[in-house]
């Protein structure tokens, strides 16, 4: 019996730390949020929810070497 219990928590355990992995690296966050997470799966699973979203930075690059007279366009961008 004790061991049906601890599978049962185990899975919920499973169940909360993969609901909050899944918002958190969709929300592109930090190490710290994560490690609250896998320690304290309820609290980090409603901290990941009341999170917003941040954007991720556009790499540009400074290589000038394809700029020719006439050609306007630059990293894609009109």
């Amino acid at each position: 019996m004790e061991g049906l219990v601890f599978a049962f928590k185990l899975g919920i355990y499973c169940l909360l730390v993969g609901w909050g992995l899944n918002i958190l690296l969709n929300k592109n966050r930090g190490w710290g949020y994560y490690v609250l997470l896998i320690l304290l799966p309820p609290i980090g699973l409603i901290v990941a929810l009341c999170l917003k979203t941040v954007k991720k930075e556009v790499p540009h690059s400074n290589d000038f070497t394809n700029i020719t007279p006439g050609n306007n366009v630059t990293n894609g961008e009109p």
